[in-house]
Parts: C-alpha cells; structure tokens; sequence
C-alpha cells in the first residue's frame, strides 16, 4: 500500500497537487463481529478492545506527517514465524490518546527484500 501511495504521489506532484496521506494501524486480539443496526440499515461491524487499538495507533500515525503504517506488539508478534520477511521499526512504547497502559508500537516499512534499511 505505501508503494502505491508513492506513485500516487509522483502523479498528484506532476499536476501540481498536493500529497496524499494516510496512516494504517494494525492491532491483532479478540473482536466481536457481527451486524448492528437495524434491520432496514444493517452495517457489518467489528468493536472491542483490539478494534479500539487498531485506530489509536492509526490516529498515532498522524505525527508522522508522511503515510505510515503502525503495528501493536500483539501484531508483531503475530508475525514472529515471518518477522524477516517484513522492515519493523520499534517506536518504543507509547500512550495512545484515550488508553492508560502504554502500547509497544512497530512502525512497518514495507517487505525487507523491497526496502532500503531502516535505523532503528
């Protein structure tokens, strides 16, 4: 996705448009899901605590002033049997708005075979 997001941006900039920017956060954990609503305006949903980490770290994203994509530790760790496929930068852990326990936060690069080194 931040690839296509950087050829977007190389056509927004040779029209003289201005940057497109988005932030994606990722949380992995337990969710309810199911439709709520009513029966004539039914919406497929997902809320729970998970959910609710999911789009703090995307507000989280925000900071950054370029399109940037967040994971949560749980995330992360998700990814422990594919880890060396994927550039994480660990952010260290955070408070994210609305949240008392600080959240260990990854910022994805992209594939690691597909990007330059990242300091970490």
């Amino acid at each position: 996705m931040l690839k296509k997001v950087d050829r977007l941006n190389e056509q927004r900039a040779a029209s003289g448009l201005p940057p497109f920017v988005t932030g994606i956060g990722i949380n992995t954990g337990p969710v309810t899901a199911g439709g709520l609503g009513t029966p004539d305006r039914l919406n497929y949903t997902v809320i729970g605590d998970a959910v609710n980490i999911a789009q703090r770290l995307e507000e989280f994203t925000r900071d950054f002033g370029e399109s940037a994509i967040a994971l949560s530790e749980n995330s992360a760790a998700a990814l422990a049997d594919h880890a060396a496929e994927f550039r994480l930068e660990l952010l260290g852990t955070q408070t994210l708005k609305g949240r008392r326990e600080e959240v260990t936060v990854y910022r994805l690069h992209g594939l690691a075979d597909t990007t330059t080194p990242v300091d970490a």
